[in-house]
């Protein structure tokens, strides 16, 4: 059985005013907004010179470290998620956060007049990849299954791998759509290691995984 190692998870920040059609509300940080996150924001890093983000790491209880991007077009993008079940945790977190960096910008003259004075909610919350690990019992025959991969792709079997182990350990194997997982990529180490990268959804990582487990383990293994 896999298990799930890494997920990244977008969303929107916006602000929160009853009173606007969802379409009219702002769709950027302003400047203020932005530098309020980048000086007051906890566990915060700003270098513009670097990475036009501000960094923000949250500490989870297991002691792992999940990232958050902020943009200043109001996107967030986490790194680090330990499940998709998570995401919505993790986000609101991030949120809180925020929210306490705005309370730097009002002041009385424009309390509840203006736009960044306005509590952030999450808008479009979504999971946009989930990393799958799984190890075989057995090492598997990387070299045959790289040349059965390549003939079905030259028959039109819409996979393509790369294995070059001088420079990587692992076969690159982009699966074919009747995997399940239409945009999964699969690493296949020699060890019987297999993670699974570029799906979306839980269902897509089991089908990808389910994929690989059927071709692998009746014909090449060691």
């Amino acid at each position: 059985m896999f298990s799930v190692v890494n997920c990244t998870v977008a969303f929107k920040i916006i602000n929160d005013d009853d009173d606007d059609d969802l379409q009219q509300q702002q769709k950027s940080l302003t400047d203020q907004q932005f530098l309020a996150i980048a000086q007051h924001g906890a566990n915060t890093e700003y270098c513009p010179s670097r990475f036009h983000a501000i960094i923000m790491r949250i500490r989870t209880r297991a002691g792992r470290t999940v990232a958050a991007l902020v943009f200043r077009s109001a996107r967030v993008v986490l790194t680090g998620v330990p499940h998709p079940d998570k995401a919505q945790t993790f986000a609101q977190r991030v949120l809180r956060r925020l929210q306490h960096t705005q309370q730097h910008t009002t002041t009385t003259t424009e309390h509840h007049h203006h736009h960044h004075d306005l509590p952030f909610v999450i808008h479009q919350l979504r999971v946009v990849n989930i990393v799958g690990v799984h190890t075989f019992g057995q090492r598997v025959s990387v070299e045959r299954l790289e040349a059965h991969i390549r003939a079905a792709a030259g028959g039109g079997g819409g996979s393509s791998c790369i294995y070059e182990p001088s420079m990587f350990p692992a076969l690159r194997w982009r699966l074919p759509p009747n995997s399940g997982g239409a945009t999964a990529t699969c690493l296949l180490y020699i060890s019987g290691k297999v993670v699974v990268t570029g799906v979306a959804t839980m269902c897509a990582l089991r089908a990808a995984f389910a994929f690989v487990q059927d071709t692998v383990v009746p014909n090449y293994f060691r």
